[in-house]
């Protein structure tokens, strides 16, 4: 129970008339509402019709396509759109009457930053891939640090800054690069 009310992962549960019987504190945050204010509504009042897959619009005209995993937007209670990947799973009764379903909720920005993470990492590769292809080719450090350098500085949006080696038990500092 604790689980259910304190993950950050949007739990919502509706009738087998669209009606929403059970939605957790994180569901209704993304949404901008308090629970008890979604509690009772239609489905169709906290989804983007023109952006919501087809399969979900179905449940809501008695075609109940449950157990998929969508990307669709829903709507913030201030009207602006949020990207969410849902994935339903039906509620059944003791005879296998389809009576609800249950929808696991995360927001799609969650994996953009995932794939931004992934991304700079995939940049600073890059980067690192090629300083060490100059350095090999020509055996310049000055220019391999420089091309680092670079990189880092565009990536930390910083002014300036330094590449450099401590030397001699920290004695001395040699400068390969520096920018600014």
């Amino acid at each position: 129970h604790e689980f259910i009310l304190n993950t950050e992962l949007g739990i919502w549960a509706v009738d087998r008339g669209g009606l929403t019987t059970f939605v957790n504190p994180y569901m209704a945050r993304l949404l901008g509402y308090r629970v008890e204010e979604m509690t009772g509504k239609h489905l169709s009042q906290f989804l983007e019709e023109e952006g919501a897959n087809a399969d979900i619009l179905e449940f809501e005209r008695g075609n109940r396509t449950v157990g998929k995993l969508y990307d669709l937007e829903l709507l913030h209670k201030d009207g602006t759109k949020i990207a969410a990947s849902v994935e339903t799973s039906p509620f059944t009764d003791n005879g296998g009457t389809f009576v609800g379903m249950i929808a696991f909720v995360t927001r799609r920005a969650e994996y953009s930053e995932a794939e931004r993470a992934l991304l700079a990492k995939t940049e600073q590769l890059r980067a690192v891939t090629d300083a060490m292809k100059v350095f090999l080719e020509g055996g310049d450090w000055q220019q391999s640090s420089g091309l680092l350098l670079n990189h880092a500085i565009r990536q930390t949006h910083s002014e300036y800054g330094f590449i450099g080696v401590v030397m001699n038990n920290g004695s001395e500092l040699r400068i390969f690069a520096h920018e600014g």
